[in-house]
């Protein structure tokens, strides 16, 4: 069930969120040696940003990390930085290395975590935990590294209004079911596949979102930014031609790589949504931020107008922010001024929403809105009659967008804010993953947020 606030489809201003400025803020983006990974990073570390690189090639990451810093005047050789652990998402003992030396060492304070490292097309194989290889390097490292670094972004969303988790997802999800409990996903290799992995991105960022999106303070320190929140955000970059599509025998070969170089669109265009993603929770903290002072300001010209007949009392009521009544007029005039607080606080309960993002013609209803839904929604022949033949029209049609998404840019060219898949939604599989990645990272508990939110 999608809730309703997540039902709407919200065009992003992309020109208000160009202004945001990432200088100061630290950024960590995995699968950062190629591709979406790459080019997410050159355009982050382009928007002021600190940016660290997850890679599992460090030769290949040192590499990338020279082209960055060449491609932008004056940049310092810390401003795109790669640890010497490298993170190699396929073991949970180098996902723990590499997130104890990023905390300790490159981003104690970390502002925006890109969980873009994502493999397909791999031989049958599992990990020595019995984990299936797509599952593990698709969710579940991605899922313990995000746990293992809760408390530096718990310190920036303190210090600085927000922090962000961009899960890179895809529009496979939308045709995968993972059931509960997910261990058919991830210990079976049929039941572990590509699209069932990017829908587990999702699940899990929602319920990352549920446990984090809350005005929280840092358990560490009194912060005196108590209203900083950790955002969580999953999206579709659309159809992108990178090296994923090399590992496969006939993807990788004339004719479909000529196809697919002519038809998916390069990086670059696929790390968009990606970047406005992760620079939304940016603009809300700041428009936050001038709401606030513009209540005061109100309060304070309230305070001292010349109808004010109890100045003194009335001063002492305004700068506690209580309501102090007159007489019927003044009254309203005083609802009036005192509600832009009021609408403040309901729109922060409305940003709490989990965010899916999507491009171009996989913003449209087409793709966002027709999925054939949940698998285990179908119970009967007729159901599941239905649900099948809903996938395949579905399914042409998003093949379709995929073919024509890159090509009609210039058209669609807008990236939005849509509803996820209607199984993306489900709280009692995603407690689930989040307790099967905290086993993965170690964790015992349910972390530092406490106990789960609903």
């Amino acid at each position: 069930m999608i809730p309703p606030a997540s039902r709407v489809t919200r065009k992003l201003d992309e020109a208000r969120l160009s202004t945001v400025d990432l200088t100061g803020k630290t950024v960590l983006v995995t699968g950062a040696s190629s591709g979406l990974g790459e080019a997410t990073a050159r355009a982050l570390a382009a928007r002021g940003a600190r940016v660290v690189l997850g890679v599992r090639d460090l030769r290949a990451g040192a590499r990338v990390a020279r082209g960055i810093r060449d491609s932008i005047e004056g940049c310092p050789e810390d401003r795109v930085v790669v640890p010497t652990t490298p993170l190699d998402l396929s073991s949970n003992a180098s996902v723990a290395a590499f997130a104890r030396e990023v905390s300790s060492t490159h981003a104690p304070v970390l502002d925006v975590l890109v969980n873009n490292a994502g493999v397909n097309f791999l031989p049958k194989s599992f990990t020595r935990e019995g984990i299936g290889a797509i599952a593990q390097i698709n969710f579940l490292g991605p899922a313990a590294l995000t746990r293992l670094l809760e408390e530096p972004l718990r310190r920036a969303a303190a210090r600085g209004g927000a922090a962000v988790v961009a899960h890179v997802s895809s529009a496979t999800h939308r045709y995968a079911a993972v059931a509960v409990p997910p261990d058919a996903f991830l210990r079976t290799w049929e039941h572990g596949s590509y699209a069932a992995s990017k829908l587990a991105n999702v699940v899990f960022a929602n319920e990352c979102q549920r446990r984090w999106g809350r005005s929280l303070a840092t358990t560490e320190t009194d912060c005196a930014n108590a209203n900083g929140r950790v955002v969580s955000v999953a999206v579709d970059p659309g159809a992108v031609f990178s090296n994923l599509w090399l590992r496969d025998a006939f993807f990788s070969k004339p004719p479909a790589q000529f196809l697919l170089r002519a038809l998916y669109a390069p990086p670059a265009d696929g790390a968009t949504a990606v970047v406005l993603a992760c620079l939304v929770p940016f603009q809300e903290a700041r428009e936050a931020r001038d709401a606030e002072t513009r209540d005061v300001s109100s309060l304070t010209y309230a305070k001292r107008t010349p109808r004010a007949r109890n100045s003194a009392a009335e001063a002492a009521a305004a700068v506690a922010g209580a309501y102090f009544p007159r007489d019927e007029n003044d009254v309203i005039n005083d609802a009036q001024v005192l509600r832009p607080r009021t609408t403040a606080n309901e729109e922060l309960k409305n940003e709490e929403r989990f965010r899916f993002y999507a491009r171009g013609l996989f913003a449209t209803s087409l793709v966002s809105r027709w999925g054939p839904g949940d698998s285990r929604d179908a119970r009967s022949r007729l159901e599941k009659a239905t649900r099948f033949a809903r996938l395949v029209a579905w399914g042409l049609a998003t093949l379709a967008c995929s073919a024509l998404d890159w090509p009609m840019r210039r058209a669609f060219s807008e990236t939005a804010e849509v509803p996820s898949s209607p199984g993306s939604y489900d709280e009692r599989l995603g407690a689930a993953l989040w307790e099967e990645a905290g086993k993965a990272a170690g964790l015992a508990g349910p972390g530092i947020s406490g106990s789960r939110q609903s």
